[in-house]
Formats: structure tokens, sequence, C-alpha cells
């Protein structure tokens, strides 16, 4: 395939990005990196202007993949342009996780394209950042040799959840806080008929009861049809314990759709290539599973 590098949100350290090419080089793939990638800012990888302006190259080059450099804020701040942009042609798979939630969020229910939850070229480039299982998912979809994912031993949260029965549907999410922010916005993410999976990091208890609480109150949960939670790590109270779990339960109750929790994917370790806006199937009951179909472009 042929991959687009682009920095929408924080740079990371060149080695690592130079590492990943190399790994992805390797496997017989095509990348590309556009010049002056990174540049002097505040925050971000690069000046507003020059990631709009990489973006632009990204989508209307031939690649297949658009694959994000890291997650980080100054992916939220791109969205206004990118609704200015001429939609392609032909689809691209734009991939990351984190903040790149905004970004899928775009490319999801605005031109209606599927895209990758998955690591960033700087996980790919970092040794021991993410599991060898995380990495070979990603090189299997690449090299075009896997047809989904599945995720075993889900954990049902609620009695709805344990109802033995399947949903049928499209995957949509990603990070919690990312999506709570695009709430009240013409960018929030419309979930209605999906199921939906949130994972975030270094969120205590009461920040993520909170963001939850956002998400149902601006309606983002109207219509879903089953929730699955991913990892929440590093978000240990000033004891040193979780209080998250106990959230996720608690909150589970006020729901009237099956919520589930154990999906292998977020922040740490564990994060495989999971398409996002495809066919999935979630099984419910003491067998809980979810399985993503990927999609070839």
């Amino acid at each position: 395939m042929k991959i687009y590098v682009i920095a929408p949100g924080f740079p990371c350290e060149k080695n690592h990005l130079k590492n990943a090419i190399q790994l992805l080089r390797g496997q017989g793939h095509e990348v590309v990196v556009p010049k002056g990638l990174f540049g002097k800012d505040l925050l971000c990888a690069n000046s507003l202007d020059h990631r709009i302006e990489h973006f632009r190259q990204a989508l209307n080059s031939d690649a297949q993949v658009i694959w994000c450099v890291r997650g980080g804020y100054g992916c939220i701040e791109q969205l206004a342009a990118l609704k200015k942009f001429k939609k392609p042609g032909q689809s691209k798979l734009i991939w990351g996780y984190s903040d790149i939630t905004a970004l899928h969020s775009f490319f999801v229910n605005q031109w209606g394209w599927s895209v990758m939850h998955g690591p960033v070229l700087d996980g790919v480039g970092t040794e021991g950042r993410i599991t060898k299982a995380s990495l070979r998912s990603a090189y299997d979809y690449l090299n075009g040799g896997k047809k989904n994912i599945i995720f075993k031993n889900l954990k049902p949260l609620n009695s709805l959840a344990r109802i033995q029965r399947v949903i049928k549907s499209k995957l949509a999410g990603g990070n919690l806080a990312t999506l709570s922010s695009l709430c009240g916005s013409e960018f929030q993410w419309n979930f209605k008929g999906k199921i939906l999976f949130l994972e975030d990091i270094g969120e205590r208890g009461y920040k993520v009861d909170r963001m939850l609480n956002q998400l149902l109150l601006s309606g983002s949960l109207n219509g879903v049809r089953a929730i699955v939670f991913g990892e929440f790590i590093g978000a240990k109270e000033p004891g040193g314990t979780s209080k998250v779990s106990k959230v996720l339960l608690n909150w589970s109750g006020k729901l009237k759709i099956p919520v589930l929790m154990g999906l292998k994917l977020g922040h740490g370790k564990n994060q495989p290539a999971l398409p996002v806006n495809t066919k999935c199937e979630l099984q419910l009951g003491s067998k809980a599973q979810l399985k993503a179909q990927y999609e070839y472009i």
C-alpha cells in the first residue's frame, strides 16, 4: 500500500518516525513524508497552516492510507478547514487513535468513510511501546491478509448485556475525552444505530463519569445499539486506587441498552488495528465478543 504521513497533533521523536518508516518499507509499502512535516509551534508538530496543507496534500495524493504520527492536541482545530475541502473521488483510510478520534468523526460523519482506530507511527517505531500482536494486526491488514478482528471475553455490565443475542451494526467511537469535546458542535459524532466503543487515559473516576454524562445529556447516545468499554489506564486516585471500573458499572445501570467492558484496546500496549464504520457483530451473553470486518481500499 501507499502510505502518506501526517502530523495533525503532537510531534514525536524523529528517530521513532524513522524506525516506523523503515519497518513499513521493509514490509514492501511505499511511505511518503511531506516536506517540512515538523516545524515550530507552541503546542503542535507544526503551525496550523502547515498541518492543514499537509492534510490537503495527503487527501489529494494517490495514497490509500493516511497515517498519523501521533495524537495529542491539534486535531480538533483542523475540522473547520477540512469541511472546506473537496471530497476526493477515492476514499482513504485515516489511521490513528486518541485525539485522532476528532478526525475520524469528520471522515465518518461528513464523508461516510471507514477509518482505522490503531497505533500511531510513534508507537510503531518505538520498541516495546505496543504489543507484537498489535503490530502484527496492522501488518496483516496492510498486507491484505486479514478479514476481521475478534475481541473475546467481554464482560456484561448490565442485565441487557447478559441476554444471549447478536447485534449487527457498524462500529463507532474512540477516545472518550475527545468525543465529549465535540458535543454541541457541528462535528459531534452521530452514533444513532451504531455500536459504540470508548477508551481513555489519565482520567479519574469522577471525570470519566462527567464525560459519560455529557454524552448522555447532549443526546449523543440517542439510538445507540450498545456500548463496549475499552481500557481506561492511568486513572488512579490520590490513594493509588482507581474508581473507573466501578464508575462504568454504576453508569451502565442508567441505560436501557447493553453495556459491556473488556475490549483490549486503548492507550496502553494493546493497540490492535480496529476498523471503524464497517460491519460488526456484538455477541451478548456469557460468551460476549465483538467481531469487526475489515474493508480494503
